[in-house]
């Protein structure tokens, strides 16, 4: 699958809009690299670890992180075992092991340090492109797990060339229902006529996003391998 920058759809979204909407050009890659997320892939994305020493409540994800997967307290980087979990989340070479809440496979015992300490997930979340801590933290070292997806030599996401539609109808989607609103307040007459067209090119999107899925499907194994 032909790879390219996540930038592209951005700039072929602004191209069909009025062309002002360069100026909201880091809202609209938030947008991107969102639906980016929501589209996803079928053979997922690697994971990797990164070191940070926290001082507050607030981590920034590393530029090619796709999802944080888990944060462990201490410096494990070069210890953790990353090779045994795949995309798939699929053991390669050891025995199954499985917890005794729910019967299923217990990846962390096996690529996880044992002796290291996890962060609750419940204490920890994903907002935009940071990590949003419960509790304050000083000094602290901490390695991040996470799923990375490559990036280009100005760090932007490269995506597969079938998510580009997907991501150009959702950029300009936003883009009328956040920067449309005035128009809203208008006459109700112009104020459906707006509401509709909003409606319309979520329609669009929502179509776009089930294309790049299926453009991904159908393609060729011989076509991924490198």
């Amino acid at each position: 699958m032909k790879k390219i920058s996540i930038i592209q759809p951005i700039i072929d979204a602004i191209d069909e809009t009025d062309g002002s909407a360069n100026k909201h050009m880091n809202q609209m890659i938030k947008w991107a690299r969102y639906i980016e997320k929501e589209i996803g892939t079928k053979t997922g994305y690697p994971y990797k670890a990164s070191f940070v020493t926290l001082t507050g409540a607030m981590i920034d994800q590393p530029d090619d992180c796709y999802k944080v997967h888990n944060i462990l307290l201490g410096n494990y980087t070069d210890r953790l075992n990353l090779k045994y979990l795949t995309s798939s989340h699929k053991i390669i070479s050891v025995d199954n092991r499985y917890d005794n809440i729910n019967d299923q496979l217990d990846l962390e015992y096996v690529w996880q340090e044992l002796n290291s300490w996890p962060v609750n997930k419940t204490l920890w979340e994903e907002v935009g492109d940071k990590i949003s801590m419960a509790d304050e933290y000083f000094n602290q070292q901490m390695t991040i797990i996470y799923q990375w997806i490559e990036t280009d030599e100005k760090g932007y996401w490269k995506i597969n060339d079938s998510h580009s539609e997907a991501i150009k109808r959702y950029i300009i989607y936003m883009l009328a229902k956040k920067y449309m609103f005035k128009n809203f307040k208008s006459s109700k007459m112009t104020r459906n006529g707006d509401m509709a067209f909003v409606t319309d090119l979520k329609g669009d999107y929502n179509i776009a996003i089930r294309n790049a899925r299926a453009k991904d499907n159908a393609e060729s194994p011989i076509d991924t391998r490198e």
